[in-house]
């Protein structure tokens, strides 16, 4: 009867009961959160990295910065713009590999599939002292970019690096 008297007491005197585990638990939860594993980066849906659609990278200095040309390959399908990464090359190690920042993005009116098609960009940020590498991705209209092209690239002196 006494047991009655008190609710939920016959249920904690039936078992063993921990007044911490509670807090434990929470503790634990709130560890993976704040430390969970997972790789960081643009999110890129599964199994969807299409092959680079741009080939053949090319950078060469001209009188008002430095002038870049590729080729769009031809099964390349959707493409909307392209993305244009630039990387300076560390002084003093030119084997490092650069940190690559977004210089711009410029859209295109939609391609379809079919031949190839040149396309160039001059990047006038470029210091003339400076030896940089670049990068293009094609995008499509969903916002997302395909594998990067090949890295070309200019030194300090006037020819072309990668």
């Amino acid at each position: 009867m006494s047991n009655l008297s008190i609710p939920g007491r016959a249920w904690r005197q039936g078992r063993r009961y921990c007044p911490g585990a509670g807090r434990l638990l929470v503790l634990i939860w709130v560890g993976f959160l704040l430390f969970g594993c997972g790789l960081k980066g643009d999110p890129v849906p599964f199994k969807s990295k299409q092959p680079a659609s741009i080939k053949d990278l090319t950078a060469g200095r001209v009188q008002e910065g430095v002038l870049l040309t590729w080729t769009v390959r031809e099964g390349a399908q959707n493409l909307t713009g392209f993305r244009i990464r630039r990387g300076e090359i560390p002084p003093g190690c030119p084997t490092c590999p650069p940190k690559f920042t977004v210089v711009d993005e410029i859209k295109i009116k939609t391609r379809p599939a079919g031949k190839e098609e040149r396309f160039t960009y001059l990047d006038k940020g470029a210091a003339p002292a400076e030896g940089y590498v670049w990068r293009v991705e094609g995008c499509r209209a969903s916002g997302q970019c395909l594998e990067p092209s090949n890295t070309a690239g200019i030194n300090k002196s006037e020819g072309t690096v990668r």
